[in-house]
């Protein structure tokens, strides 16, 4: 009994004793960008489920984004991109892959509808064969910057922190 104590008392000796000495401090890093927690940006999105309305000769694209809540619909700003040969452009976008094509975008609590609409008497483009990506850029009415043009991406993305 006696040495089982002794071995007890040496354990806690042991690992009470130990005293971890702290290495040398580093240099400062530099600060970082703030950020703007919320103002959201989506990343890119595939376009590659659509819907065909022979009513209106159109297609839609449903996506959800769950950023997008009523208060949002109500008093903040979706920004809507599609990615082209320049880069991403905003949405409205026309004539991308003629010159009578047209994609539009409209919100919804939670959602973000595309619809591509072939004007040409002779359209042949089908957005089911497509790859187009599409972005978003998610804005409460208490974060949106006056003075920013909010049609041009890179100049969203540096105005809001936006990472990709």
């Amino acid at each position: 009994m006696i040495k089982k104590v002794m071995v007890i008392a040496l354990i806690a000796i042991t690992f009470t004793g130990c005293k971890k000495e702290a290495g040398p401090k580093g240099d400062k890093g530099d600060p970082g960008v703030n950020g703007n927690a919320n103002v959201i940006s989506t990343g890119s999105v595939t376009l590659n489920l659509w819907t065909y309305f022979s009513s209106n000769d159109s297609y839609l694209s449903l996506i959800s984004v769950s950023a997008i809540n009523q208060a949002v619909v109500d008093k903040g700003a979706v920004l809507a991109y599609i990615e082209t040969a320049n880069g991403w452009s905003a949405l409205p976008f026309h004539g991308m892959l003629t010159f009578y094509d047209d994609i539009q975008y409209e919100i919804d609590n939670g959602f973000v509808n595309i619809w591509y609409k072939e004007n040409s008497p002779a359209a042949t483009i089908n957005p089911t064969s497509q790859a187009w990506k599409v972005r978003f850029v998610v804005i409460p009415a208490s974060n949106r910057i006056a003075n920013v043009n909010h049609n041009n991406y890179n100049e969203v993305k540096s105005a809001y922190n936006l990472k990709d």
